[in-house]
Formats: C-alpha cells, sequence, structure tokens
C-alpha cells in the first residue's frame, strides 16, 4: 500500500487489555479490489479473514445470489479483526463492534460500491481509489454481475497495461458513416482496447467508419476506456451535454363538417425537441431510433434514454394514432387537455366543423334556458325547474347524456316527469326508469299525479313478465338495480326511449353488474338523477359520466392520471377546473342555499347533541379496546385492516347501547346515555306536536328502538329496514305522512330510509349512530327537509363525547369543508391505515 495513505491509530479493547492499533483508511471499492488480491507475505490474521470475506461476497455476486448468512463465519474471526468506531466523543478510545455486524455492515457498504461504480465509472479512476497501487482490474467480474446489461462499463483493461490512445468522432457529412480517427496506430494497442470497444479492431490507417449504433455504443464505452487511458473525445452532439426532451405541443382536430358522436375524430399532434417543430418525416425516424442520437432540421441532437422512450412513443401516436371517438374528443376539447397512449396533451380550440359547433352550442347560456312543461303536466314548477327540464330537453336534442345532480328535495322527479312529457323528439318508445327498490312505488304516484296519461308499470317481484313485447305497450318502465343484471337479457332486447338512473350513485362502482348492465342497453337519451354525484372518489363521477356519455371523460385510467389525482392528491386548482369544463355542460346542480332555489323552504338547523356513556357501557368500551387492540397489533396488510374496521365497529355499537354491542337482551332503559337522551328529546318533540325520523346504521339497533319507542313514549310502531317488503314500506310512508293529527315516529336503517322517499311530516331528525360519508347522513336528513315541507327542520346528530364517535365527528367536519370544492366531493376515512399508536389515540376514552 502506497505510503501516504491515510493512517489512523488508536486503542482497542481486546479481551482483558488495550492494544494499540493502526489502522488504514480506504474506500470501499479500493478496499474490496485490495482485498481481493494476493496476500502480503507476513500479514496478520485480521487481514487474511476480512480477504476471506471480499471472496465468498465476491462469490456470491458472480454466482447471482444474495450473500448467505455470515454469522457463524464470523464468530471465528480474531478480535483483532472486528471494524471498529474511531473518534468517539468520550475519548476512551474505540470499541470494536460485534464481529457479525461488522461483517454485514461490510457485506452492504461493498454492494452499495459496485452499485455506484455501475453508475459513474469515473469513480473508479478517482484519486482516493489508488488506481496506480492497487489493480482495479479485480472489480471486473463483480462489476459485470451487479450490471450485466449495461454495456461496456466495466474495466476490461489491467491499468496496469494502460491503453494510451487518442480517439476523436467527428460527425458524418450528410447521411455517410461517422468517422473516428484513431492515434497512434499500434496494432498491440488497438488489440487490447478492442476488448472493450470492437470496432477498434477495424482501424484502417489510423481511422474506421461507425455506423450510427456503433456511434451509440461508443458512449456507453467511452469511461471505461478513459479508465484504462485514452482520450475519447466525442462532439458536443454525441457527448450529450444537454440531454433534450421532446415537448409535446398541441393536438388539433380536424374541421369535420359532420359528427357523429358514435364516430371518430381525426387530430394531427404536434411536438418539438430544442424548441423546433418535429416534421412528419422526422416522426418516422423518431419511431425507428433504436440509439438516444436523433437529427433534426440537419443537426444531431442527443436523447436521454428516458427521453428517447417518450419520444418514440410520441412518434408513434403521431405516425399512427391519429383519431379519438368523438365523445373523447369532444372532452378533450371542452376541458382544453387530453391524454393519448399515456401522455398528457394539450387541444388546441377547433375552427369550424361539428366538432366546434357541438362545444360551442353545450357552452352557450341558451342550453339552461327555462321551458314550459307540456299540457299533460299536472302541477306546477317553480323557476328553477323549467330550468331543469329546459335542459334536459336540449340535452336530448343534442344526444348528450345529462347528470341532473340538484340537491335533495329539490325536486328532480318531478323535472324528469316533465321531460318525459315533452315528446318533441317524437320517439314512441317506452322509457326504462331504473331506482331502489324501496321507490318504484313512490315513483309510480308521482307520476299518477303529475302526467295521469303515461302508461306506466313497476317491472318487479315473482310474477314479472319475461315478455318484452308486454313491456313496449307501456310508455314508461319501472325497476329495480337489484333487477337490472338478473333480467340483462331481457331488458337488452328492447329500444327504450329514455334510461333514467334514479339515485344514480347506485353505480358509481363501474365494477358491479349493474353499472355494467346500465352501459349495455339501448337507449335514445340516458338521464341520471343523484343529489350527490359524489359521495367519496371522483372515480364515482367517471363511472356515471361513462354511462351517460361513455368516453367523455376518457379512459377510467386516464380520468385518474389527469383529472382525479391531481385534484384528491394536490388539490391542483388546474385539473379542478379543467374537470369542471369537461362535466359542467352535462351536469346540473343547484343547491337549496342558492337564494333563487327555493327562498320559501323553511331553514335547516343542524346540531351535535352530545351524550355521556353510563358505567357500563364506559366499562365495556375499554374492556372492548383492551382486547382489540391487541389483535390490531399482531397483524399486518388487509387482516389488519379487517381487524381495525372490526374494533371500530364494535366501539360505535356500544356508544349505542350495551346489548347492541353484546347481542343479547334485557332491559334497554337506563343503560345507555345516547338512548336516554334520545328518549327525553323525543318525548319533547311529541309533546309539541312534532314527528320525527330516527335513523341508524344497524338493522339490529333500528328494531330495539323501534320497539322501545313504543313502549317508552306510546307511539305507533314504524319502522322500514332493508328487508322490509316493498308494498309494506309503502303502507308505512304513507302511515307517517298520512293527515292525521297524532306526532309520529318512524325509525330507519340509514340505507333503506336515506334514498327517494318524501317523509316531510318529519320536523325532527335524529341520527342515532354516525355515517362516515356526510353525503349520506344530509340525503338522509333531506327526507324531511326537501319541497312540501312547511317548518323549520332540526337535525340531530347523537356523539358520545369522550369516544371514537366525538373523533368521527371531527373528521366528517373536516370532511365537509373537502366536500366543497368539488360537488361534493368527500375524503375516504383512512382510520384503517393509521399507525397503531395513532388509532390508539383516536379509540381512547377521555373524560
Amino acid at each position: 500500500l502506497p505510503h501516504a495513505l491515510r493512517r489512523l491509530s488508536d486503542h482497542v479493547a481486546v479481551g482483558n487489555r488495550r492494544r494499540s492499533v493502526d489502522l488504514r483508511c480506504l474506500t470501499m471499492l479500493a478496499a474490496f479490489a485490495y482485498l481481493l488480491g494476493e496476500p502480503v507475505e507476513g500479514e496478520p490474521a485480521s487481514v487474511r479473514a476480512w480477504r476471506l470475506t471480499a471472496r465468498l461476497v465476491e462469490r456470491a455476486i458472480a454466482a447471482g445470489d444474495s450473500v448467505p448468512d455470515l454469522s457463524r463465519f464470523s464468530a471465528a474471526f480474531p478480535p483483532a479483526a472486528y471494524a471498529i468506531a474511531v473518534g468517539t466523543p468520550d475519548g476512551e478510545g474505540a470499541q470494536p463492534m460485534d464481529p457479525t455486524f461488522a461483517v454485514t455492515a461490510f457485506v452492504d457498504a461493498t454492494l452499495r460500491a459496485l452499485a455506484g461504480a455501475v453508475r459513474e465509472p469515473r469513480l473508479l479512476s478517482a484519486p482516493d481509489s489508488h488506481s496506480g497501487h492497487i489493480d482495479l482490474a479485480l472489480l471486473q467480474p463483480s462489476l459485470r454481475a451487479v450490471a450485466p446489461d449495461l454495456g461496456a462499463v466495466a474495466p476490461v483493461v489491467r491499468l496496469r497495461d494502460a491503453v494510451e490512445l487518442v480517439l476523436e468522432l467527428a460527425l458524418p457529412d450528410g447521411d455517410s458513416a461517422w468517422p473516428l480517427s484513431v492515434s497512434p496506430d499500434d496494432p498491440a494497442l488497438l488489440r487490447r482496447a478492442s476488448s472493450v470497444f470492437p470496432p477498434l479492431a477495424r482501424v484502417h490507417d489510423g481511422r474506421v467508419d461507425l455506423d450510427l449504433s456503433e456511434v451509440g455504443e461508443l458512449r456507453l464505452a467511452a469511461p471505461a476506456l478513459e479508465f484504462a487511458g485514452a482520450v475519447v473525445r466525442l462532439p458536443d452532439a454525441v457527448a450529450g451535454e444537454g440531454d433534450l426532451d421532446v415537448e409535446v405541443g398541441e393536438l388539433d382536430f380536424a374541421p369535420a363538417e359532420g359528427l357523429a358522436l358514435d364516430g371518430s375524430v381525426h387530430f394531427d399532434l404536434r411536438a418539438s425537441l430544442g424548441g423546433r417543430e418535429i416534421s412528419r418525416e422526422e416522426f418516422r425516424e423518431l419511431a425507428a431510433a433504436s440509439v438516444p442520437l436523433v437529427r433534426l432540421g440537419g443537426e444531431w441532437r442527443t436523447l436521454s434514454r428516458k427521453a428517447l422512450l417518450r419520444a418514440r412513443s410520441i412518434a408513434q401516436v403521431a405516425l399512427h394514432g391519429s383519431a379519438l371517438p368523438a365523445l373523447t374528443a369532444l372532452g378533450a376539447v371542452l376541458g382544453g387537455a387530453s391524454e393519448v397512449r399515456g401522455l398528457t396533451v394539450e387541444v388546441s380550440e377547433p375552427v369550424g366543423g361539428g366538432l366546434a359547433q357541438l362545444a360551442a352550442r353545450l357552452r352557450a347560456p341558451a342550453l339552461r334556458e327555462p321551458a314550459e312543461p307540456a299540457l299533460g303536466f299536472q302541477g306546477t314548477l317553480r323557476p328553477y325547474q323549467h330550468v331543469g327540464l329546459g335542459w334536459l330537453v336540449r340535452m336530448r336534442e343534442l344526444g348528450m347524456g345529462a347528470l341532473l345532480a340538484d340537491d335533495m328535495g329539490l325536486g328532480k322527479t318531478v323535472q324528469l316527469i316533465a321531460y318525459l312529457l315533452d315528446h318533441s323528439d317524437r320517439d314512441e318508445r317506452p322509457a326504462l326508469i331504473v331506482a331502489p327498490t324501496s321507490v318504484l312505488g313512490n315513483w309510480q304516484r308521482e307520476l299518477q299525479r303529475f302526467a295521469p296519461e303515461i302508461r306506466s308499470r313497476i317491472h318487479h317481484g315473482p310474477e314479472r313478465t319475461s315478455s318484452i313485447a308486454e313491456l313496449q305497450e307501456y310508455d314508461v318502465v319501472l325497476t329495480s338495480y337489484a333487477l337490472l343484471p338478473r333480467d340483462r337479457s331481457l331488458l337488452q332486447r328492447g329500444e327504450w326511449r329514455a334510461l333514467v338512473l334514479d339515485e344514480a350513485q347506485a353505480v358509481k362502482n363501474p365494477l358491479t353488474r349493474a353499472a355494467q348492465t346500465a352501459r349495455t342497453l339501448t337507449a335514445g337519451h340516458r338521464v341520471a338523477l343523484t343529489g350527490t354525484p359524489v359521495e367519496n372518489r371522483l372515480d364515482e363521477l367517471w363511472s356515471i359520466m361513462h354511462i351517460l356519455n361513455p368516453g367523455l371523460l376518457g379512459t377510467r385510467t386516464a380520468f385518474r392520471r389527469l383529472v382525479a389525482s391531481p385534484i384528491e392528491r394536490q388539490q391542483d386548482p388546474v385539473a379542478e377546473d379543467r374537470l369542471r369544463r369537461m362535466s359542467g355542460p352535462f351536469l346540473l346542480r343547484r343547491r337549496k342555499s342558492d337564494p333563487d332555489v327555493l327562498p320559501d323552504l323553511p331553514p335547516r338547523q343542524d346540531s351535535v347533541e352530545f351524550c355521556t356513556l353510563t358505567l357500563e357501557q364506559a366499562s365495556l368500551y375499554q374492556a372492548t379496546i383492551d382486547t382489540m387492540m391487541g389483535e390490531v397489533r399482531d397483524t399486518a396488510g388487509i387482516q389488519r385492516r379487517g381487524h381495525v374496521l372490526a374494533l371500530i365497529t364494535r366501539l360505535k355499537q356500544v356508544c349505542n347501547h350495551p346489548a347492541h354491542a353484546s347481542g343479547r337482551g334485557g332491559a334497554l332503559a337506563g343503560r345507555s346515555g345516547k338512548l336516554d337522551r334520545l328518549t327525553e328529546m323525543l318525548s319533547e318533540a311529541i309533546d309539541e306536536g312534532d314527528s320525527a325520523l330516527v335513523f341508524t346504521q344497524y338493522a339490529v339497533m333500528g328494531t330495539m328502538l323501534a320497539g322501545h319507542l313504543e313502549r317508552e313514549l306510546e307511539v305507533e310502531r314504524l319502522y322500514i329496514d332493508g328487508s322490509t317488503p316493498r308494498l309494506e314500506r309503502e303502507r308505512i310512508v304513507d302511515r307517517f305522512q298520512g293527515p292525521a293529527a297524532a306526532p309520529r315516529v318512524l325509525v330507519a336503517s340509514l340505507k333503506a330510509g336515506g334514498t327517494g322517499l318524501n317523509l316531510t311530516a318529519a320536523n325532527h331528525v335524529f341520527h342515532f349512530d354516525r355515517w362516515w360519508n356526510p353525503a349520506v347522513e344530509d340525503q338522509a336528513s333531506d327526507r324531511a327537509h326537501r319541497i312540501g315541507q312547511t317548518r323549520v327542520v332540526q337535525v340531530h346528530r347523537m356523539v358520545c363525547a369522550g369516544t371514537i364517535e366525538e373523533r368521527i365527528d371531527q373528521l366528517i367536519a373536516s370532511k365537509r369543508d373537502l366536500a366543497a370544492r368539488i360537488v361534493d366531493r368527500g375524503a375516504e376515512s383512512a382510520l384503517s391505515e393509521l399507525a397503531d399508536d395513532e388509532l390508539a389515540d383516536i379509540v381512547a376514552l377521555r373524560s
């Protein structure tokens, strides 16, 4: 080793003695190469042990295996061979490391150093590698094993047999070969150098001509040649001093006069490289390029490997992917951007042609001009409902699907009925309305009330027809989402004037059978009705829109990449604006809070009622945490997620009532602070002559509540859940809405009673337990706060103080802030993704 090598001396405890140790400091590459060399006569056992370690590492790398467990091997190390930590703060000298730890650290550091040399071969010729005294060519097998696909990056010529050549590459003249000048013209040197760069074996009279692929190989081989002692001079265009990337310009749609919505629209893609626009001929060269050297405008340019792949992909699009589906093209024009084969491109506004005309009509204010209902309409529309009617009719004229997303209670049903009565389309086929089972009867009653001339039929139940001809005799056919996939073949045989999806959040998952069936039905027009077009993720809006206007928002993957992810993860205002422009013409949404919508609707007052746990509840709550948190801590992945959700569910059930959590019966009064508070508040409401709705997530708790309130308050038992038959459900709703003066209480499960029902007889709404999504709670509350309500509606959310329910309430409050950003977008609950300590904190019982 060189005399000038950095040395350190330190005292190390070896057994019961302290020894003075002379240390040599080498980088890992130099140390590994030194240890792979031949042993020096008389070297101590410590160095011999590390030489053997290096050989074991080299053998494992060459075999492509991981380094085996060396713990037994390291246990036999002589004490003086242990690695030590020098310069300890206490100044008492270095202490030997554990031998197993020292060997493991050596293996890891060696692999990292080899990987670094593969990425940057010039590390091998750095001064601290001491290449004049250590043969770094010994690293060659390991370097090639670490990176077998990276070409001639490893040193293949021993440094002691230096290749003192000068290689100078010149630019070609036109399409001719690339001349490489080599000096001196020494056959022995060229023979050794050709093992690094094979074309050097062809040198004649100090010159060899290279083709484009060989120029690419020379760029890769240059570091290894320089390490071996050669001088390599490359033109700037080849050396890659300023790697370029293709810049995608704009996508221009051809101004075709006619536009078939089920057809395609041709486009031209513009791109530039280094500020210069790429011609079609140059696109062809890019598409065929195999090395990162391209010629544009007579000048050679160097691309990075990543830029080359991108350039080839863009060139393929420009040459061969010159058309988009018409609806996708329309969405791209409205949003100003599109994704083509994974590439985001800006879209130019089309000039002339059918696409430009359709985009202009969709943006025009005239699209939302009010319209009068047909003569057969038996009712009065409010001003905003006239606007909704005109918008639906004009969307039908344009052949575009429409999403009517007014707040719950603003009369989407009546607007749709007025739309069905409009026969300006001269289409005599029946309309198919798909709705939750619970509201099929309500739809039929509303049709008979507002449009008695419409002949309607409910297609539901075991006695339903199997004849499509029989259904085609009616003006409107009503069926449920549950039956949609089961009667798929029957409904596909029909041709429908319109397909109407009520409570369209039922098809928010595009992978469900109901959503897939809806996409396959043949209909002249498609309409979706929902007060919550997005409950949790923007993916849900894509699913609904994909049924109404397939391809408008692009593919699901493209929509996520271009719009959904930037909004949900970064709240990107550009992506938000793009989504509004793409979906805005097809989505009509009005809110009760808008001053010109329902100025006569009484306000809704929301409050949180904090309740106190009983001693029994508090004990059971803490016992549940103590038992179930252990299961959470002992698992991972999807199994842990299941345990977390089970824990949260059980704690919420404890907050409801101990009998709900345990599943055992017994007296209900006096055991739950929440139930007692609900009973008190309902008693006061009934004394004042008010009626109330009580919602719970759990059917079991709903049954308990209905029985308890019947006994305690002496009111009629009215209860609805998912198992209640349709006709019985309609009887209960009619009873609750009846004209009798006696106040009533209706208990309903949140899912069964929270959609599609008109329950304006109630002016109190109680949420006995909390749902994760505020949109679902609002849907339920708006069963009472809707057109026809004449009194102030009071919404009470029951929360047990100091429990997970209080933290859920805080989560929902923050979620409401987020939901206001894009059409009620909510943020998914992340409780199951929390770390153990965070989860323990959120479920902890607080005083």
